[in-house]
């Protein structure tokens, strides 16, 4: 999980991430909590960055161009 998190978004972001596994129901769940970041976390994805935004209940990825609108 750490060697993925530090491909998508860089080794200094995983400072704001924490990662717990709890049984529940007889079943391993793992739980991401990601804390506030001073600075946008870019997420390589696609062969370029996106930044995703929360619009609501919902979350939205943003090019270089469309974030800086």
């Amino acid at each position: 999980m750490s060697q993925f998190l530090i491909n998508a978004v860089g080794k200094p972001m995983l400072t704001y991430v924490k990662v717990t596994v709890q049984p529940v129901s007889g079943r391993d769940v793992c739980r991401i909590q990601v804390l506030p970041s001073p600075e946008p976390a870019w997420v390589k994805e696609g062969g370029g960055d996106v930044l995703y935004v929360r619009i609501g209940n919902t979350n939205h990825g943003l090019t270089g161009r469309e974030a800086a609108a």
